[in-house]
């Protein structure tokens, strides 16, 4: 009995995070599954945990980067070969060059009509500063270290729906950096 309130526990909880109905949940998730990651941290430990996170969300295609140049030349490369990513999770701290200046430069240097990806910065800091930093730069949310599955399938949901939006706004000539502000 504790089994099955667990269990029905779990699919509510699962439901919500989608923040729709069935329908909805079921596009959301099949969207998430399609999602074409980068994972910008500079800690291996804390790589290993997202990536451990994005597999359960359901992501299939995850790619790393050890720091900021390192994900801003991925975006440029994939990009390049018709594979580009469509979310970048981006550490805050990260040596040679930190998640704020890494997302000024990946959503300055994306070219149409391959529409940049949607940057989460992912960190530890909790400060009104570091929030303010990466929405700044154009981060489309920032997420507090340590997340769970349910607040990163969220992020990923918002930025599901975000790139639908985008191909939309880019038939507008809307810039990207309006596209991002929330």
């Amino acid at each position: 009995n504790n089994n099955n309130n667990n269990n029905n526990n779990n699919n509510n909880n699962n439901n919500n995070a989608s923040g729709g109905d069935d329908d909805d949940d079921d596009d959301n998730n099949d969207g998430v599954k399609r999602l074409r990651v980068l994972v910008a941290e500079d800690t291996k430990v804390v790589r290993t945990i997202v990536k451990h996170m994005l597999k359960k969300a359901g992501v299939r295609e995850v790619a790393f980067a050890e720091n900021g140049d390192e994900a801003a030349c991925a975006v440029a490369a994939a990009a390049a070969v018709g594979r580009a990513f469509d979310v970048v999770l981006m550490d805050y701290h990260m040596p040679v060059c930190d998640g704020v200046h890494s997302t000024e430069r990946i959503l300055k240097e994306s070219q149409p009509p391959q529409a940049p990806p949607v940057v989460i910065g992912l960190t530890a800091d909790t400060s009104d500063h570091a929030r303010a930093a990466f929405t700044g730069a154009g981060a489309a949310g920032v997420m507090i270290k340590p997340a769970t599955v349910q607040a990163l399938m969220r992020m990923l949901i918002k930025a599901l729906r975000l790139r639908r939006g985008n191909k939309q706004q880019r038939t507008l000539s809307i810039p990207a950096a309006v596209a991002y502000s929330s």
